[in-house]
């Protein structure tokens, strides 16, 4: 995980490390019993933007190295941009978009990502405010009946209030949780 001077990191404590070092330390540990998938959860969170390239760089070479494949759990899109094939988008604990990464970001096929998507800032254009989603996420201890995201959703009809929808292929390789994939009317 190019440690410098790993013989006396050995010794160290926390504390005493860079976040990009204890990054790195926690991945040694991770790939150390030579798994075939490493889950990444948040693996740049608190890093400066230089050290999280060079951290994903890193996993990325550990990832060819090693031929495994990585998980990542994030909210970053430039990592899912970046660094991955497939991407689920997951709201309210239930996967509600599947796709390969460039067709997401070119057809978001869920209201959900599309609101995601656009919450994205972009730089080069001037705005007074930036795109938030109205409303509040809903409590995973009581989820309303039918689809989770409902309730915030633009596109909710009656049905989205009153059942849950299924998984759509929307296109080769991409699905989507939304009602208005339906064919059947149903």
């Amino acid at each position: 995980m190019r440690i410098p001077a790993p013989e006396t990191r050995i010794d160290a404590f926390p504390h005493e490390m860079s976040g990009g070092m204890r990054q790195r330390v926690g991945g040694a540990i991770a790939v150390s019993g030579t798994p075939t998938i490493l889950i990444a959860d948040e693996p740049t969170t608190a890093l400066d933007a230089t050290v999280q390239a060079q951290y994903l760089s890193l996993l990325r070479d550990v990832q060819r190295r090693e031929g495994l494949a990585i998980l990542f759990v994030t909210h970053d899109f430039g990592i899912v941009a970046n660094m991955c094939d497939r991407v689920a988008v997951m709201y309210a604990g239930r996967i509600v978009e599947l796709a390969p990464v460039q067709q997401l970001f070119d057809s978001p096929a869920h209201p959900y990502t599309e609101a995601l998507l656009r919450s994205v800032p972009d730089l080069d254009v001037d705005v007074e405010r930036l795109y938030s989603i109205d409303g509040q996420p809903p409590a995973l201890h009581a989820l309303p009946k039918g689809c989770s995201f409902a309730p915030r959703c633009v596109d909710a009809h009656a049905r989205c209030m009153e059942r849950a929808p299924p998984m759509f292929e929307v296109a080769p390789g991409q699905r989507a949780a939304c009602w208005k994939h339906d064919k059947n009317g149903g």
